[in-house]
């Protein structure tokens, strides 16, 4: 019986503990492995995200709008230059800088209804028509603040200001 009572005092006091820590390393090793996959689960998603909605190819529009804009003012500078330019910059790193901010923003559930809403019919429309929404938008806020700015300085030139 006394070999029995150390026995189990051994096991109490040595091994469970040890076994204790054990579990606990494994369990954290495991949920950050998790979380980890779930992290390159979500970026994954955020990329398909920005694809479906043309935000991907942002970098490439506004590259080729800002060679563009120098090409105007650098009119001496050969094309050659631009269209080395060009080659050389690469859209996908616009892109990377763009999915943390969108991880920030959306938890993994958002993306996946985002995702789902991007590839219904209406969604795919929105995608098609949004750059015009945009533009017509900033148009019309363009004019707005212009002519707010008309009757600003009007009114302050009749109160003598």
């Amino acid at each position: 019986m006394g070999h029995f009572c150390l026995f189990a005092h051994n096991i109490n006091e040595h091994i469970i503990p040890e076994m204790k820590k054990y579990l606990f390393i494994l369990l954290i090793t495991a949920t950050s492995q998790i979380g980890f996959g779930q992290k390159k689960d979500k970026e994954k998603d955020i990329r398909t995200l920005l694809e479906l909605t043309g935000s991907a190819k942002l970098g490439i529009q506004a590259l080729d709008k800002m060679l563009v804009s120098f090409r105007d003012i650098y009119p001496n500078v050969p094309t050659e230059f631009w269209e080395e330019v060009r080659q050389e910059v690469n859209p996908n790193d616009l892109v990377d800088m763009i999915v943390p901010i969108y991880d920030d923003y959306y938890t993994l559930e958002d993306i996946l209804a985002l995702i789902e809403f991007y590839k219904s019919d209406i969604g795919q429309k929105m995608t098609q028509v949004q750059s015009g929404i945009l533009e017509d938008s900033m148009n019309v806020g363009r004019k707005w603040g212009e002519d707010l700015a008309k009757k600003v300085v009007k009114r302050m030139e009749r109160k003598g200001y």
